[in-house]
């Protein structure tokens, strides 16, 4: 598709039947609509220049695609990213759909969502705000401390840690998960830095879960992720470049890169 850039991955999990899992992150939506006020349409006009200009300035930085045009909007990249998601058996989305908290954006992600025909997860990224979110909309289960689709062979879990946390009780029933036996799949907004990642090491700690001088548990959830036999994937967001690590012999993290520029991940496990 025009101006789209899809990246493809097979990932081996033994399975019995194949599942293809698709990955949108960081989309920056910066809508306004006949609801919007002139200080509401003002301020997404002037976020929208800005976004313009930070996607491209991401993509030439990681020698990555913008999307062709620079001026396509955002929105318009979603509902083409969402055409090439049609097929898959899940979707996955890893925080920052849109750029700040509005009624416009709230509306414009709620309509596409709703017309979803598949399970999804919608993990909370740091550009939103889970307590702003309406409780009659499908997409407040950004809410949810966690949300699990089960895929029969494979489950997908995802939370928010958008706050470079994990709370306790959280990490408790992510344990409690992973002893089930299914191979487990985690969606999260910020991904974990990793030894040896060279690009991923050169951002800031805003960038990075195990960030230098974390909490303890951060480190102890890494740990969990590196020793668990039955936890296959990470699928994070955040960066606004792709970059994709091995964790352990087991894990594999994989980043979208920014879908304010057309990019998704379909991962295909078979």
């Amino acid at each position: 598709m025009k101006n789209i850039t899809v990246h493809n991955y097979n990932i081996n999990a033994n399975l019995k039947k194949e599942i293809t899992i698709c990955h949108i992150s960081d989309c920056h939506l910066t809508e306004y609509d006949e609801f919007s006020t002139k200080e509401e349409i003002d301020f997404a006009n002037q976020q929208t220049l800005h976004w313009q200009k930070m996607r491209h300035s991401f993509a030439t930085g990681y020698k990555e695609s913008f999307g062709g045009d620079a001026t396509i909007p955002a929105c318009v990249h979603l509902d083409n990213l969402l055409k090439v998601s049609e097929k898959s058996d899940c979707l996955v989305f890893t925080g920052d759909m849109f750029d700040y908290m509005s009624g416009a954006n709230i509306r414009a992600l709620e309509g596409r969502i709703n017309k979803l025909k598949k399970p999804f997860i919608y993990v909370c990224g740091n550009h939103e705000i889970p307590s702003q979110f309406p409780d009659d909309l499908s997409i407040s289960v950004i809410k949810q401390e966690l949300q699990i689709v089960d895929l029969g062979e494979v489950i997908i879990v995802g939370f928010d840690n958008s706050k470079r946390e994990i709370t306790p009780s959280l990490f408790k029933r992510i344990k409690q998960l992973q002893k089930g036996g299914k191979k487990l799949i985690i969606a999260m907004h910020v991904p974990i830095v990793v030894e040896g990642n060279t690009l991923h090491q050169q951002t800031s700690e805003y960038f990075k879960f195990n960030y230098p001088n974390c909490p303890q548990i951060n480190l102890d959830f890494v740990n969990f992720i590196k020793e668990s036999k039955n936890i296959i994937a990470l699928l994070c967001g955040h960066l606004h470049f792709s970059n994709n690590v091995d964790i352990s012999q087991h894990t594999r993290q994989f980043v979208a890169s920014q879908g304010v520029a057309g990019h998704i991940n379909v991962y295909n496990l078979k």
